[in-house]
């Protein structure tokens, strides 16, 4: 690899152990042949924080999302990092019915060149009583845990 970095690729059933969490791996499972989508074969990471449960998809699209309501049938979390930036191909009607997030998060850039997120997405969320917030207006985003309860901290003009 260039400049010494090292891959390891992470497949379903594997954890990515920090000094404050497990990260599960719940997808993609491995593979050895080739991908047709290569945003359904999106790292999907599961953990717990601070008494939160939360979903990293990554660019999973509608493919993924139906492989892990059938993998996962019980899976429900409180954050949803929503897959794809926000686009139409991803956070279908089915698969927030199924995880029933409190917040999602959508990571888009402001006024982007793919409108990210899809207007359908944001309706879809709402729909589903999440609370949506987005890089693409907020810029940062900060969840702040006191030992007892969250709160969700938006429009931060300067990091600590």
């Amino acid at each position: 690899m260039e400049r010494g970095a090292t891959v390891k690729l992470q497949a379903r059933g594997d954890v990515i152990a920090t000094s404050n969490a497990n990260f599960q791996v719940l997808h993609p499972k491995k593979t050895t042949g080739t991908i047709d989508n290569k945003n359904d074969h999106s790292l999907v990471l599961f953990v717990e924080i601070g008494g939160l449960t939360w979903l990293f998809t990554g660019d999973l699209e509608e493919e993924g999302e139906r492989q892990l309501i059938g993998e996962y049938p019980t899976l429900e979390v409180d954050v949803l990092k929503a897959g794809h930036h926000g686009s139409r191909t991803s956070s279908t009607d089915a698969f927030i019915e199924h995880i029933k997030p409190s917040v999602a998060v959508i990571t888009a850039g402001e006024d982007n060149r793919f409108n990210h997120p899809h207007a359908d997405v944001v309706e879809t969320l709402r729909r589903h009583n999440v609370q949506v917030v987005g890089t693409h207006e907020n810029g940062a985003i900060r969840f702040i845990h006191d030992g007892h309860s969250w709160s969700v901290e938006v429009n931060i003009s300067s990091v600590h």
